[in-house]
């Protein structure tokens, strides 16, 4: 049996493109930060489809107080919009100074 659509994907899947996750590096801090996932969400207007071009729109804001990066993506090809994601992470430096 051969689907003719993709199953879907969860918002942590398109993290992973170089340019997203480049972004995401920049707006941290750099590779002192991790990104922790704390929460996700997303609804799929369309069903995915094999070999079709998919644009990814960013907009991304970060928060000081707790340090957060969140971004909303929109997912769309020459139907339209495919869906709409947003996923929070949480922004904890690697190296903690000791407490005197």
């Amino acid at each position: 049996m051969t689907l003719d659509f993709v199953p879907l994907t969860f918002p942590f899947r398109w993290l992973a493109h170089p340019a997203i996750r480049g972004l995401i590096l920049q707006l941290i801090g750099g590779r002192g930060f991790l990104p922790v996932h704390e929460a996700q969400s997303f609804a799929y207007e369309h069903e995915l489809q094999i070999e079709t071009d998919y644009v990814l729109a960013v907009e991304a804001r970060r928060t000081a107080k707790p340090p957060r990066l969140t971004l909303k993506i929109a997912v769309s090809s020459q139907r339209g919009i495919c869906a709409h994601l947003e996923t929070v992470l949480r922004i904890v430096p690697l190296y903690l100074e000791p407490v005197s």
